[in-house]
């Protein structure tokens, strides 16, 4: 064999071998640059896991769960990383957004029971019953020509609501009790403080009172009639009637009371300027329990209560109102009557 055969057989087999070489670097490249069968495992379980790391993120914490690790060669998604704990938590972007918190609703504040207030029908531990006849009927009473003033209406309300629980406290039973009437006298306030023929001396001193004012109260509670009601207790809380304080108790239970400025001013806290104010009091008749303990000292009188002799009663003294109460005689004949059966 020639040096020139020689020499081009080594050359085809070099290229044989470099060929050969090439090749199979090709297909280690081939083999290496992807595995069709890890990756989409690869994916399933690194889904699987972020659904189950999610659903212990809105539910409990398991201690036990964990993102599965990636495999070999293979660089995890930069959306998955531990945390310092070593428990895998889920990427922001693959989180479901937080749930929102409801806010609790306020609880509604319950109105008062109307049973805290004792009124004509509810009164704590006493059932005054409803009817027409042996009952109470409350009255404002103004003059023709004067102003009124509403929070003697507010107050007087209160109070006798007040008085019927207070009669209920120390009697054990109360009276019956018709809502307040408002009215007014057919006359000015001059008549019914001075009467139809006044005085020098009354018209001078507006803390004079001369009048008939039972009678001018009668007619304006009666639409103009003069004539107190049978088996009736009349109370008339009368603006402009000054210091006057007085009750009858009739026949066939015709009975009544009547007060004035010096109990309307202090319930209500307003001062009558056109009437008889506490400022002509002696001062007392405007002060602790007389103001309220009057009216109910009063209509004591129209039951049928006489003055006592013995203390301790409020028919004796009025002004420990609303802590003095009756005499254990006084109850039972309260007891007794009509107006508490």
């Amino acid at each position: 064999m020639s040096s020139d055969q020689k020499g081009v057989i080594h050359l085809v087999a070099l290229f044989v071998i470099v060929v050969g070489l090439v090749g199979g670097v090709a297909y280690i490249n081939t083999r290496g640059s992807s595995d069709p069968i890890s990756l989409p495992s690869l994916k399933i379980s690194l889904s699987d896991g972020v659904e189950e790391i999610q659903d212990s993120v809105i539910s409990s914490p398991d201690p036990g769960l964990s993102s599965p690790a990636p495999s070999v060669g293979v660089t995890p998604s930069p959306t998955i990383a531990p945390d310092p704990a070593g428990t895998s938590s889920p990427s922001p972007t693959l989180s479901p957004p937080p749930s929102p918190v409801p806010t609790p609703s306020p609880t509604p504040t319950p109105s008062p029971s109307p049973s805290s207030s004792p009124s004509p029908d509810i009164v704590d531990n006493c059932s005054p019953p409803s009817r027409d006849t042996f009952v109470v009927k409350p009255y404002l009473v103004y003059p023709a020509d004067k102003s009124m003033y509403p929070e003697y209406e507010s107050s007087v309300r209160d109070y006798m609501d007040e008085m019927q629980q207070w009669y209920c406290d120390k009697v054990g039973a109360t009276f019956s009790m018709k809502p307040l009437q408002v009215v007014r006298t057919a006359e000015d306030y001059q008549t019914v403080r001075c009467g139809p023929n006044p005085s020098q001396n009354c018209l001078d001193d507006p803390s004079k009172l001369e009048s008939d004012m039972p009678f001018y109260v009668n007619k304006a509670v009666h639409g103009g009639v003069v004539g107190w009601e049978q088996q009736v207790s009349a109370l008339a809380f009368v603006a402009g009637g000054g210091g006057w304080a007085g009750s009858v108790d009739d026949a066939n239970y015709t009975s009544w009371a009547i007060v004035g400025d010096w109990v309307l001013e202090p319930i209500s806290g307003v001062e009558n300027t056109w009437g008889i104010p506490c400022q002509y009091s002696g001062g007392w008749q405007c002060a602790g329990g007389v103001p309220k303990g009057t009216p109910a000292h009063e209509l004591g009188h129209t039951f049928g209560l006489d003055h006592p002799s013995a203390e301790g009663s409020i028919i004796k003294w009025h002004g420990d109102y609303p802590n003095v109460g009756f005499l254990s005689s006084e109850v039972e004949f309260l007891k007794d009557s009509p107006f508490f059966q």
